[in-house]
């Protein structure tokens, strides 16, 4: 371990829930059967191909199996959102050849719930569902290209060549806050190490209610939704 591993392990401030959470859904995804068979085994071990990075979980799966893990999956998605994706990698892991292990340390996967319960309207969209699972209904009226987007980033210290890894970005560019060196004070001199970085498929449209959830006399109302990894280009303008 670096220096940078050890300045950064000291700083962490660990989330009880989120770790619970992520403890339950492995467990989750080990035991849960169907017709006898660990139901999501054989689709998890699709996610050791490098170019796969999502597992699709239906959410009635998750309420039969722990009611209370499902109801903090609704309420605090956002919040627990990386420890749902944490335990399918080391799902995954788990299923992997010692010899893959190496290369999927660093894989980035993640969860996509269907079968989620309640539909809500884009115009039930308030502030009082921030953060929380939801499914929504509308149309499709703008879809946008196809572009990389940076997940995890290393970075390289200009001031004293100390590696920052895994510096996650915050819906823009993201440099570290300060260089992970405890003797260095660098806050603004690093340097992107694309090669070494964590990029992923992004896609943005724009989904607008239908006419026929639309109140009379009203305007549509649209929001733009962020697609990415195996989502991108899955759904198409009506």
């Amino acid at each position: 371990m670096d220096v940078a591993d050890t300045y950064a392990t000291q700083s962490q401030v660990k989330d009880e829930v989120g770790i619970r959470c992520q403890k339950l859904f492995q467990d989750f995804l080990e035991e849960f059967k169907e017709d006898n068979e660990i139901k999501y085994e054989k689709h998890a071990k699709e996610l050791l191909k490098p170019e796969l990075s999502t597992l699709e979980v239906s959410f009635d799966d998750v309420e039969k199996y722990n009611q209370n893990l499902a109801t903090t999956i609704i309420e605090e998605y956002y919040r627990i959102y990386p420890f749902l994706n944490r335990a399918i990698l080391n799902y995954i892991l788990s299923l992997a050849e010692t010899g893959m292990k190496k290369d999927l340390q660093d894989k980035e996967c993640y969860v996509s719930f269907v079968d989620v319960p309640t539909r809500h309207k884009v115009r039930e969209l308030t502030t009082a569902k921030i953060g929380t699972l939801i499914r929504i209904s509308g149309q499709i009226v703008r879809t946008h290209p196809v572009h990389p987007e940076l997940v995890q980033g290393t970075f390289v210290c200009l001031d004293c060549q100390t590696v920052i890894k895994n510096v996650e970005q915050q819906f823009k560019y993201t440099i570290p806050t300060i260089c992970r060196n405890p003797v260095c004070a660098n806050r603004r001199r690093f340097m992107l190490d694309a090669d070494k970085s964590v990029f992923v498929d992004f896609q943005k449209i724009r989904i607008q209610e239908t006419q026929a959830e639309l109140p009379r006399g009203c305007i549509p109302r649209s929001l733009e939704v962020i697609l990415r990894a195996e989502a991108v280009e899955s759904v198409q303008e009506h």
